[in-house]
């Protein structure tokens, strides 16, 4: 329908009526092209679609952006726009309407089908994509998925920054990746002769890492001028910080030094060693001559004085940079800003530093510039910022402020690569750049990554050094980089996963398990050296493909993502056309793409060559194998192998002395036509030696080899164990996954298959996985195929097409039962033989359906039931008499049914329910053998025909069968007269139904119409499920951005439960998915979930999911709520009301409106009335503007205001403070009547800013206002 309304030029419209509309409410429309959006919603209104009530609710958008309803007038959309209606609730409505109205959005946005798609997005739109499925089967060395719930920090795929990060774990980098490392002390500036250079402090890691590519942002560090980088992440660097030997704090101030200030005062922002102050003339310090207006000496005092905090500054001790009395005169003829620095030492403590102005202002005359600016104060304490620095890698960077770099930059980066100790046989090696798997393993359990203290001899360090080697030959590398909080074990284990182990205690020595390439097998289990075994073979479901999340060293280490396309079953791989099964996951410690696909493929290759899980106990004899070695497997639960025994001695045939062989502990039966094998595991480092034997029919103690004999230094001695076995069955070649030793000298030892193929992964083919599980004789096969649920709805499907031309032949059938009524009494007897010959075929199709539903070969159900049929042919005459008696006995019994099955005999309608109720016992799979009985006819022997033909249909062996077939025909016509003899013993019995025969004539119509309502009834209570699932994807250089939905019903009878489920998921290259998910159940639960970082509620709300809050803008306010922990600058608001423009982070009690707190006090605010009068607490201003002007550039004074209030309780004292805009000086900042000062620094300048008073009266009451202030150069 799309593609036909493109090709229309229509305008593709999906409608969502209302609120919580149902699915099926939500549709589709294609309209003209030209309409505005107006003229679409009048047309739905006069369609009757939408209601013209709910046009104030109505929201529009057009290809995925939203138009308000001013602009639906004048826009209209083109042909290829897709425009989207729907109804929500009122903006300010209670948040449960407002989530499900999120819902219905959803719901109508994604209804499967209504936007036409072909080509790539039709493959992507059909494609299903399970999150967090069961990747790895059975998996020795599994990669580690990170937590769906948890808290996910991830330094290598998110865009870092060089926050500090205070009482948190230090990142880890195993490998390379590029890292932006965290500050691990204070930033701080300094000035050097009028130039300031920013100094900071960086801790990349814990181990010693090589350094490359450094930037700030994307730009090169050596682009940068006056850029100064200290590295000492390197062993062998041996560098001494020298801009961070003590812990600095830096505390920027600004603030103009107004002779009408006084003194101003700032204390040291830490208990210091030693203190710090810039100041500048930021317009120059200078005087214009009056002559030629060129700039000459302007001199200018100030006094600087410092003291213990809290002190009276006339009484502090002068600054040792100034003369005497503190005083120091700056005397200069420049235009441009001059800046100054000094520092001193001082004794341990807290301090504040005093500043005032002692020369006169001259505020007015535009031909002096001489205002000094306080920039900032620093403290020094004579600490190390870090402990131990000589142990850990650091890096000091000084950077010029320029035009390149204006302010604090926070996102220096660089590529790292570890440098740890090469694993060797004896131990660790030489510091070296690696990211060997192995060597990182190794390091891993040593400090400073592992508080865990082993001595040497608790490492297997000759294993590790092997498994060294061998990462190295197959190039395996690890590149992990992780900034949470991690165990020792868990590093251990995502480290060496990377290089296909896990660790493992190897007689309590840390070593790894390797699953790779073991030559010999090390171990026999057999039945005489285990006990308790298991064995389980898991069917995983069906993965067509991987979708593999990782960073990508080619694309700068951005997060990218690659497909791994699976194996189908005929060799050939699926790809984007042909792959509609989906799993996603993460590989965190590679890099390369290459080795990420190979990655991907090698799990996909462990689902299908790893099912199977084998488990048992062993004595003392466990002590001979480790875990990951290989070994042999034999066992008679398992039916792998013949017999095991231990050899009692050799023996030689006297007749002829070449002729060697064994006698053994236990009996061995060997069938003629078989051939038979020997094996033997000379000892737990040799191959195992497999010997051909002599094929003699029946049970014997002995065994004879077969040529060529082998000579008598290489027969099993008396007393080894061996295993005889029939050739066509191998022995079972497993890896030992798990050994838990146990109580009592016992372990408990896991073994999963060995896989060879998983070496070849990406080089060759996978093959099928073959068990290797032999069978008795009686199951027809040594090895389980699995078939698919395709398979087997292909099979069911086809049975189905059997029913409906079954229905076809019966209506047939039932259009002769008048003609059936008036027949013989004989005819009568011989369909209801017929009938009851029918049933029990049902039951014999039942057993063979589930025979190949279990996966049994065809061909044997096929041969094994083509004999059946041969043989009860040929005995047909002998039992006849016995089937027409167990048929009588049979109708009396169904004739008691509470359904009234026995009308079946006269009647069609009868005979269809009783097959329904059959089908009904027997499961809905069993109904498809209903085809069967479309061969029933009025004769018994064309029903016998009739039933064979059927039969050799099913066995698909019609030609193979022709010849029996005839056979069957003769033997039926010559048993034909005897068992007509029987029928007419049965005439006698069935006489006596005669009449209840002909009492349910009557009853017919009746029962027909109760039949056809029965099978109704039965057609819909039956287990029903269906799944829809939808994916839309685009993916362009490394960008990727997927929208999959998921709906899902299902209703079992059997548990008498319904359950509906909707999920749909927008997810974006390096932004976290959201999630919406509906459910319901017939047993009274339902539940929407949504999962995002920011919902929206309507245009002014949004729940914020990083922080738990709740905001809503309304105009120039702001409503704040808490929906988990407390939130605001000090971590305690539960509600907030104030001014617009405040994040949840700055919200605090002194710029509420109003506050709720979970810390005393618990209630309050600026426009809380607290008592004091009838109006509450109050402060007003004299004037809410004050002004002041000056001609040319200097220092301008505004009027005076003041500020009164009203309703308070005794002593009301004041408080001014900086709210925002341009920068002024109050006269004071605790009067109640302030003017305020600025600074015009160039011609025609305007500054704006505000200032808040804020009172408290002695009750505690608080009030306060805000004053506008603006100072301007009229020249």
């Amino acid at each position: 329908m799309a593609v036909d309304a493109l090709m229309d030029r229509k305008t593709s419209l999906v409608v969502s009526p209302r609120p919580l509309a149902r699915e099926e409410e939500v549709s589709l429309h294609a309209l003209p092209e030209g309409l505005s959006l107006a003229e679409m919603v009048v047309s739905l209104e006069v369609s009757g679609t939408l209601d013209p009530a709910l046009r104030p609710w109505v929201r529009i958008s057009v290809s995925g952006v939203k138009v308000s309803a001013g602009d639906w007038s004048g826009l209209r959309p083109r042909a290829d726009d897709t425009v989207v209606l729907e109804v929500a609730p009122m903006a300010g409505s209670n948040a449960v309407r407002t989530l499900l109205q999120i819902a219905v959005i959803a719901l109508s946005v994604w209804v499967p089908g209504a936007i036409g798609l072909s080509g790539l997005a039709a493959a992507g739109a059909t494609a299903a994509v399970n999150v967090g499925g069961m990747i790895a089967v059975n998996a020795i060395a599994p990669i580690k998925q990170p937590e769906v719930a948890g808290r996910e920090q991830r330094y290598s795929l998110d865009a870092g920054s060089n926050a500090a990060r205070p009482h948190e774990a230090i990142p880890i980098i195993m490998g390379r990746r590029r890292i932006y490392p965290p500050r691990c002390a204070n930033w701080y500036t300094v000035t050097v002769n009028n130039t300031v250079y920013l100094r900071q402090m960086f801790q990349p890691c814990v181990t010693w890492v090589d350094h490359e590519g450094a930037r700030i942002g994307q730009t090169d560090l050596a682009s940068f001028e006056g850029v100064n980088v200290r590295w000492s992440t390197r062993h062998d660097e041996g560098l001494e910080p020298i801009w961070f030997q003590r812990t600095p704090a830096e505390d920027s101030l600004a603030l103009p030094v107004k002779q009408a200030s006084g003194w101003i005062t700032r204390a040291a922002p830490l208990e210091s060693d030693a203190l710090s102050i810039d100041v500048a003339f930021m317009a120059g310090l200078f005087e214009t001559k009056e002559s030629s207006g060129n700039p000459k000496n302007r001199s200018v005092t100030f006094e600087f004085r410092y003291g213990p905090r809290g002190g009276d500054p006339s009484s502090a001790a002068p600054c040792p940079f100034a003369g005497a009395g503190g005083l120091l005169t700056f005397t200069r003829d420049k235009l441009d800003s001059y800046r100054l620095g000094w520092e001193w030492p001082v004794a341990r403590g807290q301090y504040d530093v005093h500043v005032r102005r002692i020369t006169n202002e001259e505020s007015n005359n535009p031909k002096i510039s001489d205002e000094l600016t306080w920039i900032c104060i620093r403290s020094f304490r004579d600490e190390a910022p870090v402990r131990d620095l000589a142990s850990k890698p650091w890096i000091e960077l000084e950077l010029q402020a320029s035009d390149q770099l204006n302010g604090v930059p926070n996102d220096f980066n660089f590529i790292a690569t570890s440098i740890v100790p090469e694993a060797t046989a004896t131990g660790p090696g030489d510091l070296i750049v690696s990211r060997n798997p192995a060597d990182l393993f190794l390091a891993a359990s040593y400090p400073p990554m592992s508080d865990v203290e082993l001595d040497d001899d608790e490492r297997a360090f000759a294993a590790i050094a092997d498994w060294r080697a061998t990462c190295e030959q197959q190039g395996w590398m690890c590149d992990l980089a992780e900034a949470s909080e991690m165990s020792v074990g868990e590093l251990l284990q995502r480290t060496a996963a990377a290089g296909r182990a896990r660790p493992t205690l190897d007689y309590g020595a840390l070593s790894v398990v390797v699953d790779w390439e073991k030559p010999l097998p090390r171990q026999m289990f057999t039945p005489r050296n285990v006990s308790g075994f298991r064995g389980d073979l898991v069917y995983p479901a069906p993965v067509h493909a991987l979708r593999v999340r990782f960073a990508n060293a080619e694309k700068d280490f951005a997060d990218d993502v690659v497909t791994v396309f699976g194996q189908k079953p005929d060799g050939t791989f699926y790809d984007l056309d042909t792959a509609d099964k989906y799993e996603r996951v993460e590989v965190r410690d590679k890099v390369d793409a290459d080795a990420v696909v190979l990655e991907g493929a090698r799990m996909l290759a462990e689902r299908v060559l790893r099912p199977e899980k084998f488990s048992f106990e062993q004595d003392v004899e466990y002590l001979t194998i480790r875990e990951g070695d290989r070994a042999w497997l034999a066992h008679h639960v398992a039916l792998v192998g013949e017999i095991t025994g231990r050899v009692r001695a050799r023996v030689t045939d006297e007749s002829d002395p070449s002729l060697k062989g064994l006698r053994l502990d236990e009996l061995v039966t060997m069938v003629a036509g078989r051939s038979y094998d020997l094996a033997w595991r000379p000892s737990a480092d040799a191959a195992l030696e497999v010997f051909p034997l002599e094929t003699l029919p029946g049970q014997s103690d002995i065994v004879w080899f077969a040529a060529p004999i082998p000579s008598i230094g290489d027969q099993p001695l008396p007393g080894d164990q061996v295993t005889v076995f029939d050739h066509a069955v191998e022995l079972l070649d497993v890896v030992v996954d798990r050994i838990a030793p146990k109580e009592g000298l016992k372990a408990s030892i896991t073994c999963v298959p060995y896989a060879e193929a998983l070496q070849s992964v990406g080089d060759e083919p996978i093959p099928a996985y073959r068990t290797g599980v032999s069978r008795p004789p009686t199951l027809g096969g040594a090895v389980v195929v699995r078939r698919d649920g395709r398979a087997i709805e292909k099979v069911i499907d086809a049975l189905a097409e059997g029913v409906s031309q079954a229905g076809n032949g019966v209506d047939i059938i039932a259009e002769q039962v008048g003609a059936i009524e008036a027949a013989s009494r004989k005819a009568q007897l011989d369909i209801l033989d017929a009938r009851m010959k029918a049933l029990g075929d049902l039951k014999a199709f039942e057993a063979i359906l589930r025979q190949v539903l279990s996966g049994k070969p065809l061909g044997e159900v096929i041969a094994e039931q083509r004999q059946v049929l041969i043989d009860t042919n040929v005995v047909v005459g002998n039992n006849t008499a016995a089937i027409a008696s167990e048929a009588v006995a049979r109708q009396t019994a169904i004739s008691a049914e509470a359904y009234q099955r026995t009308v079946l005999a006269t009647d069609y309608n009868g005979f269809k329910a009783t097959t329904s109720a059959e089908l009904i016992s027997i499961s809905t799979a069993t109904s498809t053998v209903a085809a069967n009985l479309a061969t029933v006819s009025t004769d018994y022997n064309g029903f016998k025909a009739s039933a064979s033909a059927t039969l050799i249909s099913v066995s698909n062996a019609t030609s193979a069968t022709a010849a029996s077939l005839a056979a069957l025909e003769s033997t039926v016509a010559a048993n034909k007269a005897s068992a007509d003899a029987g029928l007419l013993t049965v005439a006698s019995d069935v006489s006596a139904l005669s009449t209840q025969y002909t009492s349910l004539d009557a009853t017919v119509a009746a029962n027909k119409a109760s039949a056809d309502s029965s099978l109704s009834v039965l057609t819909t209570n039956v287990s029903a499920a269906a799944s829809q699932i939808t994916t839309l994807q685009s993916n362009v250089t490394g960008l990727s951005a997927t929208v999959s939905s998921q709906a899902s019903t299902l209703a079992d009878v059997a548990s008498k439960v319904a359950v509906a489920r909707f999920v749909v998921e927008a997810a974006a290259s390096g932004g976290r998915p959201a999630r919406l998910a509906l459910y319901s159940d017939s047993l009274g639960g339902s539940n929407i979930a949504l999962s995002a970082a920011k919902i929206y509620f309507g245009d002014n709300t949004v729940l914020d999911d990083a922080s738990d809050t709740l905001r809503s803008d309304l105009g120039s306010a702001a409503y704040i709520q808490a929906w988990g922990e407390a939130f605001g600058a000090s971590s305690d608001l539960l509600l907030w009301f104030g001014p617009n423009g405040i994040g949840h982070w700055a919200a605090s009690r002194s710029n509420a409106y109003f506050y709720l707190a979970k810390t005393a006090p618990y209630l309050g605010g600026s426009a809380v009335p607290t008592g004091g009068g009838s109006g509450g607490f109050e402060v007003n201003l004299s004037t809410p503007l004050v002004s002041g002007n000056r001609f040319g550039t200097g220092s301008a004074t505004t009027d005076t205001v003041t500020a009164t209030t009203s309703g308070g309780d005794g002593t009301v004292t004041y408080s001014w403070a900086y709210l925002s805009g341009a920068s002024f000086s109050p006269s004071s900042t605790t009067g109640d009547a302030v003017a305020f000062t600025g600074s015009i620094t160039a011609l025609g300048q305007t500054l704006d800013g505000y200032w808040r008073v804020t009172a408290r009266d002695s009750a505690g009451h608080v009030a306060f206002a805000d004053v506008r202030i603006l100072i301007s150069e009229n020249s």
